[in-house]
């Protein structure tokens, strides 16, 4: 069976309905328009109801004004409760206080084209609160830990070490006091104002005291505030080292020595059991290893045992039976 609309009953057509009652006709069948949207006649499609006004009812041809002073927040309102005061420019409504507030710096609004204060382009801010387009967004969105590098505040600069900001928009960082610096560039608080330690020390932060360095760092103040680690493959001749150069020895493990920035492994009759270490210790007399590069004296024994061992496996090797 069909409809009057040429559909089969069977079918739920929600696409298209008859836009008048009765109608038995397929070119009378129009757009299926819900509550919030109308009619375009024109080209036979739904569109959402335009800002300001609103439809409660589906199948219309036209949307209602909201009342004078009053407009919706967007497209596609159903409700006259969804009708809100018409905020100023550089102000926006509020559905939490149901009022009108102003937009806040960095945000920026046009009563009859923005529906909410709009933020500003990223990196750019506005001089105040209130501002009505983005031409106004006319400087340098600094932030804490930042200054502006000049009076023309077009650009932000990170606050040096021993400096901080705590507050967005400003021209100038503020300068830690009693021998105090920071860790780093773009502190944001004066709590990131520490105790500044001489070269060669960093500060413990638990007991507030300076410790040195330990082999394989080094620290300048001047540069750093935590002592840094050496290259990989390099050391330091000792603790509290003040400059990368300090940096000149080989890190050596265990079963090797130091041969200046390189390592060399012990040779046979000889071990080492600690790293860093400038020599091997010699096993003793009559005693010897079997590999180079021993790490403990439990490798150290009699050389008559080593050559039994050798002479035993070369022979087994020459008989064809190892």
């Amino acid at each position: 069976m069909e409809s009057a609309c040429g559909f089969q009953s069977t079918f739920l057509v929600t696409s298209v309905i008859e836009f008048s009652f009765g109608s038995n006709l397929l070119y009378r069948c129009s757009a299926n328009c819900i509550a919030g949207q109308y009619l375009d006649k024109s080209e036979s499609i739904c569109r959402p109801c335009r800002r300001g006004t609103y439809q409660s009812k589906a199948w219309q041809t036209s949307c209602v004004d909201c009342p004078s002073g009053k407009t919706t927040l967007g497209e596609g309102f159903i409700a006259a409760t969804d009708c809100v005061a018409d905020c100023s420019d550089g102000n926006e409504y509020n559905m939490t206080s149901r009022n009108c507030v102003t937009c806040r710096q960095g945000f920026y609004r046009s009563q009859n084209v923005d529906d909410v204060c709009v933020p500003c382009p990223e990196g750019r801010t506005t001089t105040g609160s209130g501002s009505i387009n983005k031409h106004q967004c006319t400087i340098a969105n600094c932030t804490a830990g930042q200054h502006f590098t000049d009076r023309t505040r077009q650009d932000c600069q990170d606050c040096k070490r021993g400096y901080y900001q705590n507050k967005p928009l400003q021209n100038d960082c503020k300068m830690c006091l009693d021998s105090k610096t920071t860790a780093s560039v773009r502190s944001k608080s004066v709590d990131a104002c520490k105790r500044e330690c001489d070269s060669g020390w960093e500060l413990d932060e638990t007991t507030g005291k300076c410790t040195q360095c330990d082999r394989g760092f080094y620290k300048d103040k001047t540069q750093h505030f935590y002592c840094q680690p050496c290259p990989r493959h390099l050391i330091t001749i000792s603790t509290g080292s003040t400059e990368s150069s300090d940096c000149s020895q080989g890190n050596c493990t265990a079963g090797y020595m130091i041969a200046g920035k390189t390592c060399k492994e012990c040779p046979f009759d000889s071990y080492q059991d600690n790293r860093w270490q400038t020599e091997c210790i010699p096993c003793g007399d009559q005693m010897t290893t079997a590999r180079k590069g021993a790490t403990s004296s439990d490798e150290c024994m009699c050389e008559c045992i080593v050559v039994y061992h050798y002479y035993n496996e070369s022979h087994l090797r020459t008989a064809g039976i190892y």
